[in-house]
């Protein structure tokens, strides 16, 4: 992250013609996740992450989140379907299931892909995973609109 803040600040300023792209951002949101989970980067739906410390996944989680945050605001870049697939799934992996700000904050991340038209069926299937069916009910109008085909790009 301290070089991708390095980037943004020196771009701000005029001082470096290195400007962070979307893959930039997307290669520090996802290495949280791979922190977070004692380097597997897995999710409940692939590997089992390694137990690591409480304090360490709620760091990961807010850390993602205002780098999440500093993309939206970049003047270089913004978020990408692979952002909003890598957000959900560190919202999935690094809070509790039984938590009702998990199912608020995958639900916001949904609108956010919704309203930047990048809801594809990638996204779909990673929201499916985490959303009880009574958030789909209150998603249909978002979800209904015209989905894209899947996206094979990583970042």
């Amino acid at each position: 992250r301290t070089l991708l803040t390095t980037m943004i600040n020196e771009s701000n300023d005029k001082i470096s013609a290195a400007k962070p792209d979307v893959f930039s951002f997307n290669h520090v949101i996802k290495s949280y996740l791979k922190c977070a989970t004692g380097g597997g980067g897995g999710d409940a739906t692939t590997t089992a992450p390694r137990v690591v410390a409480k304090g360490l996944r709620k760091k990961a989680l807010f850390a993602a989140i205002d780098t999440f945050n500093a993309l939206c605001q970049s003047s270089t870049a913004q978020p990408n379907e692979q952002t909003y697939i890598q957000m959900l799934k560190i919202v999935q992996t690094l809070m509790p299931e039984e938590s009702g700000e998990r199912t608020e904050l995958c639900e916001d991340f949904f609108r956010k892909t919704c309203e930047s038209s990048l809801l594809t069926n990638a996204v779909i299937r990673v929201v499916e995973n985490i959303l009880p069916e009574s958030s789909w009910k209150r998603l249909e109008a978002c979800r209904t609109t015209e989905v894209g085909g899947d996206s094979s790009s990583s970042g």
